[in-house]
């Protein structure tokens, strides 16, 4: 049987052993030697997803990462194009509407491929994966609305839409 001293020694022992596991990997860790610029525009999905992949990269990289606010997807565009941010977490659909095209496209992946591609080639901007969610708009109109013109599909929409004002902002 131990004794109260042994415990305390082996209590000792363990709460040592827990602390060199944590220090030990800190060792000889100093400043990390490159910072990256990361963009997140000033909404709060975005600051969200900006804020994320800063820890993300400063806890799996030997990278610092300074967020930079900024407030419109042409801003964004420009301050990227000019190498002043090197990170930029948009939306696909962003990145389309930077491109003057008469293409229409509405299947994701064909959004995907074809802003990927121009990117890469026109701006040697490599385009990583999805993120793995989909964010899209809507349209919302009050029951009153939606009564008043028989509203159930965008189809029916289209047909009274000469009658109707939206409120949208600019990315829609």
């Amino acid at each position: 049987m131990r004794t109260l001293t042994q415990n305390k020694h082996l209590t000792l022992l363990f709460a040592l052993a827990f602390i060199v596991s944590i220090m030990l990997p800190l060792a000889g860790c100093g400043e990390k030697e490159e910072t990256l610029n990361l963009t997140c525009q000033t909404w709060t999905e975005s600051y969200i997803i900006g804020h994320i992949t800063q820890i993300l990269i400063e806890e799996n990289t030997d990278y610092n990462v300074k967020r930079i606010e900024l407030d419109s997807n042409a801003i964004t565009w420009q301050a990227f194009k000019n190498n002043e941010v090197d990170i930029w977490g948009g939306y696909t659909s962003s990145f389309f509407q930077l491109f003057e095209d008469d293409d229409i496209l509405y299947d994701p992946d064909e959004v995907y491929n074809y802003v990927s591609g121009k990117l890469e080639t026109e701006h040697n901007i490599v385009m990583l994966e999805r993120m793995g969610f989909y964010n899209n708009y809507d349209l919302a109109v009050t029951p009153e609305v939606a009564e008043q013109y028989n509203l159930e599909t965008y189809s029916d929409l289209a047909a009274v839409s000469n009658e109707l004002r939206i409120a949208a902002d600019v990315n829609f």
